[in-house]
C-alpha cells in the first residue's frame, strides 16, 4: 500500500485562512442557511479538526465535513488528483 500524502499544521491553518477569507468574500449564498456565528463555528470546528499533521484522507473527510455545513449544492470536497502536486483534491466553491 502506498504511503499518503501528509500536510503540517501551519500550511493547513494557513489553508483554512484561505478558504475562509474566499468563502466570506465570495459565496454568494453563505448566510442562507447558516447564520454569521454559525459560520465562525463550522470555521473553528475545521481549524479544530486539521489542528496537528494530518494525513490525505483526514484532510479530506475534515474538508468534506465542513463542506456540508454550508448546505450549498456547489461548495463540496473534490478528491479528483490535480496535476500540480496540491492536496490531490480541492474544496469546490
Amino acid at each position: 500500500m502506498r504511503a499518503q500524502p501528509h500536510f503540517e499544521r501551519e500550511a493547513l491553518q494557513a489553508d483554512v485562512d484561505v478558504i475562509q477569507q474566499a468563502y466570506e468574500a465570495l459565496h454568494p449564498e453563505l448566510y442562507r442557511y447558516n447564520t454569521p456565528a454559525s459560520m465562525r463555528a463550522h470555521f473553528a470546528a475545521l481549524r479544530a479538526d486539521l489542528d496537528g499533521h494530518r494525513i490525505l484522507a483526514d484532510t479530506y473527510l475534515a474538508l468534506a465535513r465542513f463542506a456540508a455545513q454550508v448546505r450549498c449544492g456547489h461548495s463540496y470536497a473534490d478528491f479528483r488528483v490535480e496535476s500540480d502536486g496540491g492536496l490531490g483534491g480541492k474544496l469546490a466553491a
